[in-house]
């Protein structure tokens, strides 16, 4: 039985080879928001399994997965987030899985993830929608008076090949 998993395309941007198209675009898309990021650089043994997220966002304490259609893997980013999501309101790291759409969910796939931009410092960060909107860069928190702009999906920059 053949199974519908598309092929990645190793594709190089800004010096990185990423493993697929998808993450490089996501790369792309996290520099010209100018949201720092590292690629593949924090592994962890989660027990019965070893993980290595694609992204770690270290000014946002985000870790950021990306899922292209039909490819599994979920289930790490979820186990990820147990460890790591401390308090469920305003965990100190955060993890989200983006597709190739640039929709964004929590980790466990039940949850619409936005990027925010705070209008005290003007920076972007990734929040749960039913969660605390506490800016990750500066702490600002209002309710939701701060956020200057609010993005249910990002518009991925292309990359050629």
């Amino acid at each position: 039985m053949m199974e519908n998993i598309m092929k990645a395309i190793p594709t190089k941007y800004g010096g990185t080879t990423f493993r697929s198209k998808l993450e490089a675009s996501y790369a792309k898309t996290l520099d010209l928001l100018t949201i720092k990021w590292t690629y593949e650089t924090n592994g962890f043994d989660l027990g019965s399994i070893k993980y290595l997220p694609d992204f770690w966002l270290p000014d946002i304490r985000t870790f950021l997965e990306v899922k292209g259609p039909f490819i599994p893997g979920a289930e790490k980013a979820r186990e990820l987030s147990k460890k790591v999501e401390d308090d469920w309101w305003d965990p100190s790291s955060i993890v989200i899985i983006g597709n190739e759409l640039g929709k964004m969910k929590t980790a466990d796939g039940e949850e619409e993830v936005a990027l925010l931009k705070c209008r005290k410092c003007g920076k972007y960060w990734f929040a749960s929608v039913s969660r605390s909107y506490a800016c990750r860069n500066c702490g600002m928190h209002d309710g939701d008076h701060h956020i200057e702009e609010w993005h249910n999906n990002l518009d991925l920059a292309q990359i050629n090949i």
